[in-house]
């Protein structure tokens, strides 16, 4: 009997509730018509979620806007970096070829008052001025077409011949050696001799000159053509004293170039330099 009594309250118990709640969505409709109302009234325990939601997903979607903007500034400067050194390249190469301009001015000058064939325009890359040797190296070989015993010229001046070849360049006998030697006479009284070096880059010789001849001091030497080697008309030296000495005449001759300050020169073949 005491359970039955248990059960009949739980019912009435159910049943009020129910009763309530019925009655709760009949005052809702009869009274309370404003719209809107339940859900204005339900938001009171939905806002402290969203709020807390909006607190947790917010700071995430912030890194990750954080991660991506990073992203896209580290893009942005690999690409200026990028441009930045093709930029300077550029700006290197056009100083470079600026600088070629600057200082092979008087030599393509030159080039334009000859029929250039057989010429080549060379950077000297190394020199080597000994007590032994006086010579300079071209970064050009025969691979360029350049051959043995060409011509080292600079502006109007000999200052060289091509003693070996190599494919990519070449070395250069500097008129300062004294192997090297050139056919040649002086300017005013047309005396000639050999343009001899001395190993010293001050001082060359005018050699074979008879002592009958007659020479003057600061005569020009200029190359006579003569051989098979060095072209005519180019200058070599300034006849600075002389002397007798048996039957020749001793003569000091000052070169008009010194090689070694040199960074570029022409290599030709004599008869590709012909005055136009």
């Amino acid at each position: 009997m005491k359970i039955l009594s248990k059960l009949r309250e739980r019912n009435i118990v159910f049943s009020g509730f129910v009763a309530i709640i019925i009655l709760f969505f009949l005052l809702h409709r009869l009274v309370i018509k404003k719209p809107g109302t339940l859900e204005a009234f339900s938001s009171l325990w939905t806002y402290p979620l969203v709020a807390l939601q909006n607190k947790i997903i917010t700071p995430f979607k912030q890194r990750l806007a954080a991660r991506k903007t990073t992203q896209s500034t580290a893009e942005r400067l690999r690409l200026l970096e990028k441009e930045n050194e093709d930029l300077t390249a550029r700006v290197v190469q056009l100083e470079a070829l600026e600088l070629f301009a600057k200082k092979t001015k008087h030599l393509r000058n030159f080039e334009k008052r000859y029929v250039a064939d057989h010429m080549q325009l060379c950077q000297i890359i190394m020199h080597r001025f000994t007590v032994r040797e006086h010579a300079f190296f071209v970064n050009a070989g025969f691979r360029h077409g350049i051959t043995k015993n060409m011509a080292a010229v600079y502006k109007n001046n000999i200052i060289g011949k091509v003693e070996h070849v190599y494919p990519y360049y070449s070395k250069v006998l500097a008129i300062t050696d004294k192997r090297c030697k050139v056919s040649a006479y002086s300017s005013i009284t047309k005396t000639a001799g050999i343009f001899q070096g001395t190993n010293n880059a001050k001082t060359a010789l005018l050699t074979h000159v008879d002592r009958l001849k007659k020479v003057r001091k600061n005569e020009m030497v200029i190359s006579s053509g003569e051989g098979t080697i060095f072209p005519r008309g180019f200058g070599l030296g300034k006849i600075v004293s002389f002397k007798p000495s048996g039957v020749y005449n001793t003569i000091t001759v000052e070169p008009l170039v010194n090689p070694q300050d040199m960074e570029y020169c022409y290599l030709l073949k004599k008869g590709a330099a012909t005055e136009s």
